[in-house]
This record gives C-alpha cells, structure tokens and sequence, in this order.
C-alpha cells in the first residue's frame, strides 16, 4: 500500500465534498466550446489550461503541502492509480488535465463532443 492509497479518499473526500468535482465540471463545460476541433493548438487553449490548472493547484496544493507531497509526484502516482482503479478514472481525468496540456484538450474536445451529442439527442 502507498501514501497515495492511504490518503487519496481524504483527498477524494476533500475535493467531493466542496463540489469541486461539479465546477471543474462547470468549467469544462463552460469553455468545451473553444475547442472545435481543429488540429493546430490555439493560444485560447494555453490560457484555458492556465486557468484549470490555477483553479486545481490553489484548492489541492494546501493538501498536499500538508500530506508532505508536490502536485508533481501525486500527479505521477495518480498515473499509476489510475491503471489500477477503474473507479477513480473521472477524477483522474480530472486531475491529469492539470499537468498534460494535450490531455486537456483532449478533454475539453471529449466534453465537447458529448454536449453536442446530447443536443443532438434531446
């Protein structure tokens, strides 16, 4: 068992409990529509993923720092947590869009699609 294991659910917990989950999801939903796309990488997306990754580093950070941790290497263990925990991927989605600048805009072109896929259906 790992430090991350033992103190992810606080994290998790943390994190859930404050609806963090549901802005980050409000956020993605909110800016999704910038990333139409196209395959050059446009500034806009440079400042959206700035702008994530201040909104998940400000309210994680103070956890971490007191867990003894940097965002760096609990980003790499949640690499490594995701492969092995299938119930954990959407906040490690979540969580690997910080660090990964394609991984973004990957997921902002996922919750793109998905919008648009539910407003095709409705």
């Amino acid at each position: 068992m790992t430090d991350l294991d033992v103190w992810l659910p606080d994290l998790l917990d943390r994190l859930t409990d404050d609806k963090f989950l549901d802005f980050l999801a409000d956020f993605t939903e909110k800016n999704c529509e910038v990333f139409d796309g196209a395959e050059e990488l446009k500034l806009e997306y440079t400042d959206l993923h700035n702008q994530y990754k201040r909104l998940f580093e400000s309210r994680v950070e103070s956890f971490l720092k007191k867990k003894g941790c940097t965002v760096e290497l609990f980003v790499s263990s949640a690499k490594e947590k995701m492969q092995d925990d299938p119930s954990c991927r959407d906040f490690f989605e979540y969580l690997l869009a910080v660090d990964d600048f394609e991984q973004f805009c990957v997921m902002m072109k996922k919750t793109r699609n998905e919008l648009e896929d539910e407003g095709e259906q409705s």
